[in-house]
């Protein structure tokens, strides 16, 4: 298992400009994936420990997709599987939805790393309305949610609809 630390810069709602640490770990499938570096995260823990995502449903996904196919990751995280399906269909395209800034800002580097320009990141949270919206974030990120009320512990999202 590689890894290599670097920094990160990203635009938040907080800040116009943020740095945050990337651990670029290398897991299942010839995929490196940028996570923040920090062994007490379900993400870097589960990837630097395992090498691969827990989930039956990543195996699935490197069975089942085709060079030529599309995916839509809801909720992409730091992009296990947005990631992964970008390895896989290389001819297709990847359109990977993440509200947080963070979060989003990995997954690009991710995407960078890995030469996936057929991904795309879109920073924003799908909903039944477009709109703004706030994301209650936690330190784990695969914990964030959605939420509609604004606190110190909330980040304003951009909503979209799929069809939008």
């Amino acid at each position: 298992m590689a890894l290599e630390m670097d920094t990160l810069s990203f635009d938040d709602s907080h800040t116009a400009k943020s740095r945050l640490e990337c651990a670029a770990l290398d897991v299942a499938g010839g995929i490196r994936l940028c996570c923040p570096d920090n062994l007490r995260l379900m993400t870097t823990y589960v990837l630097s420990e395992q090498g691969d995502w827990f989930e039956d449903e990543i195996k699935f996904l490197r069975a089942v997709m085709a060079a030529d196919d599309h995916f839509v990751d809801i909720g992409a995280n730091y992009g296990v599987y947005a990631l992964t399906a970008a390895g896989r269909c290389h001819r297709g395209a990847v359109w990977a939805y993440e509200p947080c800034a963070q979060t989003a800002a990995h997954l690009r580097e991710s995407a960078a790393r890995n030469g996936f320009a057929h991904l795309q990141v879109i920073q924003a949270a799908l909903s039944d309305r477009s709109g703004t919206g706030y994301l209650a974030t936690n330190s784990n990120a695969e914990l964030n949610a959605l939420t509609t009320t604004e606190t110190s512990a909330t980040e304003s999202v951009r909503l979209t609809t799929l069809d939008e």
